[in-house]
Formats: structure tokens, sequence, C-alpha cells
């Protein structure tokens, strides 16, 4: 999803969310494209950022695809 934001001057900012591949086909290195892809597309797009949000089980996946921790991510229960 591509949204601008309300900070630097309106900046188009990416927000990558549920990447999913059946289980039938994991392991087979997709995901790890999809989100390549999905970034490439974000900076194509003019996007100053790309952020995501995954469980600690997928770091590992979303760090070879370029993504790196940075800051603390909150919810509010609803």
């Amino acid at each position: 999803m591509l949204r601008r934001t309300l900070t630097h001057g309106g900046a188009v900012a990416a927000h990558v969310e549920d990447v999913v591949v059946d289980k039938a086909h994991r392991g087979q290195g997709l995901g790890l494209a999809l989100t390549r892809a999905l970034v490439t597309a974000a900076r194509e797009s003019g996007a100053y950022k790309c952020v995501l949000v995954c469980s600690g089980k997928l770091e590992g996946l979303y760090g070879k695809a370029g993504f790196a921790k940075d800051g603390i991510y909150m919810k509010a229960k609803l």
C-alpha cells in the first residue's frame, strides 16, 4: 500500500502487510522474491521508505529482503 504522509512534505511511504505463501509452496524462495519485488515497486514509485510489520519468527526472511529493525511497534487492543 502506498500512502501520502503528513510529514516529509506529503511524501509517499509504502507499507507491506500480509505477505503469504501457501504451505504447499513454502521453502522455494517465493516469499523472498515477492517481498523484494514489493520493495522494488515502492522504490520505483518514489516512496521515501517502505515499512512492514512481522512476527519475530519472520525477521530473518525480511532481513534477506533488505529490512532491518527500526524503532518499536505498538498496537492498541480493539
